[in-house]
């Protein structure tokens, strides 16, 4: 049965804007839904986060995320989306230019808040580890991830939640991680349970608003047309369909988030914004802007 909302999950307003979508096709083979019923891209009037009314359960979001971007996940997501081949997968899984660029942006945002230097800090679902620099766990550098796959050198993996709380940490970053979440203060009330009232918080999402009428304009997305990694061919082909079809079906982005929203989820959860910030990045799919928040627990 699809479990559905109609009440913003970071500030509870039920004063909401929605448009009817689907799940897409990728997703539902994914973590085994059979569900056709329609589902809505709901836009809170309060504090601006956008959210779909379907909430992925549990194990449905362990399905969707274990074996992420491995040979069965990209076989699967090719089937649905023809653009996804295996070359476009193992780019992905190799993007040291992202890689490069989310770094630029993390030690942007602490160096401008005069936030530098770590000995001990977690990265909360980062994969390997790979986005770790030298300064930011001088003594210990911690990895969970519900993926399974393995850190890299020098860095410990971490598997149970209980564990963070046993753990000395001066900097937790989580990157490109909230926009996928089911219950995203689930996870902030883990947040506020590591550490202590020095520990440094940095959270970055994509800076998307969905009801952007021209999301699907061809100006929009002619950086993503023209990328000369993928069959642009396959791609236009995906393109055109995603116009003609549903609005915005719901893929892996099941949150949006706004500056205010971000605020509103910190804030909310015990925590004090040191700084908000909207960047651009690149990577293999492209440009985008990225919204970057910097928090402390309360006093």
């Amino acid at each position: 049965m699809i479990e559905k909302t109609k009440k913003c999950p970071i500030c509870g307003n039920t004063e909401l804007i929605g448009i009817k979508t689907k799940i897409s096709d990728f997703i539902k083979e994914r973590i085994e839904c059979e569900e056709k019923d329609d589902i809505e891209l709901l836009h809170c009037t309060s504090c601006s986060f956008a959210f779909y009314s379907y909430r992925f359960s549990h194990e449905q979001e362990e399905k969707l995320y274990s074996g992420y971007r491995d040979d069965m996940y990209q076989q699967q997501r090719e089937k649905n989306e023809y653009w996804y081949t295996a070359k476009v997968n193992d780019l992905l899984n190799h993007d040291t230019k992202g890689i490069k660029e989310q770094q630029r942006i993390i030690d942007k945002v602490l160096k401008d808040n005069d936030l530098e230097v770590f000995d001990n800090a977690l990265d909360y679902g980062g994969n390997e580890g790979e986005t770790f620099l030298k300064k930011w766990g001088i003594k210990n550098k911690y990895i969970f991830d519900i993926s399974g796959c393995q850190t890299l050198p020098g860095i410990i993996g971490i598997n149970r939640i209980d564990d963070l709380y046993n753990l000395q940490i001066d900097f937790v970053m989580c990157n490109m991680v909230f926009e996928h979440l089911v219950n995203v203060m689930e996870i902030m009330n883990i947040f506020i349970k590591i550490g202590d009232i020095s520990t440094a918080f940095y959270i970055e999402v994509p800076s998307e608003f969905p009801f952007d009428n021209n999301k699907f304009s061809i100006k929009n997305n002619m950086g993503l047309l023209i990328n000369p990694h993928f069959s642009n061919w396959k791609l236009f082909r995906y393109y055109l369909k995603q116009r003609m079809g549903s609005f915005m079906p719901m893929k892996e982005h099941v949150n949006f988030f706004s500056p205010t929203s971000l605020k509103t989820m910190v804030e909310n959860s015990g925590f004090t914004t040191i700084d908000i910030q909207e960047n651009e990045e690149s990577g293999v799919l492209g440009r985008g802007k990225v919204l970057s928040i910097l928090f402390k627990r309360k006093s």
